[in-house]
């Protein structure tokens, strides 16, 4: 409503201090302390002049204004602070101030030049606050708040949920939210869908504000509702493999649920040909195992000599005290003649095996260096040759070991010994001479009997001439070629 300019000047106070007194009385000094306290811009504005009479000076001036750009200015003085292109916007708002009643509102936003040049947006709302004798409004009161970051930060917000939803519409996994459902007991009893992305609806998941276990009834029992639950109720991030079989799918799906609010948030992916995939390489995979197991123990037992892998046993102070066979191969069965010793430790089959074992196979996995040795095997009454050498670098205490049972080789060697030891007996025993000649004659050695020759204790190459007459050398000689 305009007012004519009698009236328009005897309304307006002499100054600014005198306004609050007019309004509030002996209480202004406390109401423009609080004003000051305040963080939102609190201004009376006379109209129409539209001229700024009170401010709370330090807001205004932690905003970034100078308030003697501001206040107990008319409108014409400050309209350089306003950005153009907000201008007619501005006049309508005050246009409009003019047409108020009691208890109404008006609001704008528009941008304002602070004193370091920077445009600053500004939210405004405003009421009556005075009205003259015929019912015009005289006095508005306008709080006013610098909304520039809290703009700033909803479009960052609005574009950051722009640019995500479209990434969750374009990902090909499923995505949604559940919201929890509860019984009088406050157990949750099922979910309902609330948000559901595209890709969920081309899964055929298209049921917002439906329950879970009414579609999928199935599920009531299943591990993937358990973790649903787990991850509301705690918070803990899971993650679950599902495999739906219904009337028109048999598909398989990976869950990965979290907390968010009160219900849960999904992602769904049908790894259907993964897992086919899977478990086709985990076919081949023990194929390839089977084959090549039958290939090592054809290998394994067609080794000529016994065989075995041993895992060597230690206390506490690093000494063997045992080993455990691991593996053994046919011929390890026939040659020592124990059968399923596999598991089985030494002194368990043994139980009177030399500690001699134990520590030679006990240097071999402390310092993977190879060891040979001839030993008897205690009450089994065999001797072996045995090779023994590292066979697992992971697992230091593991030793392969080669037997070969040489007990018939040592019989042998001891009769022939024993044979000799009575052939020297015999000859020496004997009153005649015996010599031994090389196969070709050229040495000659006594075996015992009486000598009559002079050195002959050691093999004599020159034997001819120094113990043959030259009369006679000729006949022997030939003696010699016709032998």
């Amino acid at each position: 409503m305009k007012m004519n300019n009698d009236s328009e000047h005897n309304s307006r106070p002499s100054s600014r201090e005198d306004l609050p007194n007019e309004r509030f009385g002996e209480h202004s000094p406390f109401v423009a302390g609080i004003a000051d306290m305040l963080p939102d811009a609190i201004v009376i504005l006379e109209l129409p002049s539209r001229t700024i009479i009170y401010s709370n000076r330090n807001t205004i001036a932690a905003m970034g204004f100078n308030t003697e750009d501001l206040v107990d200015k008319p409108f014409d003085e400050r309209v350089n602070l306003y950005h153009p292109a907000d201008l007619p916007s501005i006049n309508a708002f005050y246009e409009h101030l003019q047409q108020l009643h009691e208890n109404e509102e008006a609001s704008i936003e528009f941008q304002v030049r602070n004193r370091r040049n920077e445009w600053t947006l500004i939210s405004l709302r405003a009421r009556a606050f005075q009205f003259d004798m015929q019912g015009y409004i005289t006095q508005a009161l306008i709080i006013g708040q610098d909304v520039t970051t809290r703009r700033l930060t909803e479009k960052q917000l609005q574009d950051s949920k722009i640019r995500l939803e479209a990434v969750v519409n374009v990902t090909s996994i499923a995505l949604g939210r559940m919201l929890s459902v509860y019984n009088d007991k406050q157990q949750i009893i099922d979910f309902e869908y609330e948000w559901l992305n595209e890709a969920a609806v081309r899964m055929g998941f298209d049921a917002t504000g439906q329950r879970l276990l009414s579609l999928f009834p199935t599920l009531k029992e299943s591990e993937l509702f358990n973790r649903m639950v787990e991850a509301a109720e705690t918070g803990k991030l899971t993650e679950a493999e599902f495999h739906h079989h219904g009337q028109h799918t048999d598909n398989w799906f990976h869950y990965k649920i979290a907390q968010i609010k009160d219900g849960i948030m999904f992602s769904c992916e049908d790894i259907t040909e993964r897992k086919r995939q899977t478990d086709e390489v985990l076919r081949l995979k023990d194929e390839l195992t089977r084959q090549t197991e039958d290939k090592y123990r054809k290998l394994f037992d067609s080794i000529d000599q016994a065989f075995c892998i041993v895992e060597v046993l230690f206390n506490e102070q690093h000494l063997a005290y045992d080993y455990v066979f691991l593996e053994a191969n046919r011929l390890f069965h026939l040659q020592v003649g124990l059968n399923n010793v596999t598991g089985k430790t030494a002194r368990q089959i043994i139980p009177d095996l030399s500690q001699d074992w134990f520590d030679r196979f006990a240097e071999v996995a402390q310092t993977g260096k190879t060891l040979r040795f001839e030993s008897a095997a205690g009450s089994i009454g065999n001797i072996y040759e045995v090779y023994v050498f590292p066979v697992d670098e992971e697992r230091s205490n593991h030793v392969a070991v080669l037997f070969n049972n040489i007990r018939e080789r040592k019989e042998v060697e001891a009769a022939l010994k024993y044979s000799e030891l009575r052939f020297r007996l015999l000859v020496t025993a004997s009153s005649g001479m015996i010599y031994r000649m090389s196969a070709n004659w050229d040495a000659m050695e006594l075996l015992g009997g009486t000598s009559f020759l002079r050195e002959t204790n050691n093999p004599n190459f020159n034997w001819i001439e120094d113990h043959i007459p030259k009369s006679d050398r000729r006949l022997l000689t030939r003696s010699i070629r016709s032998a």
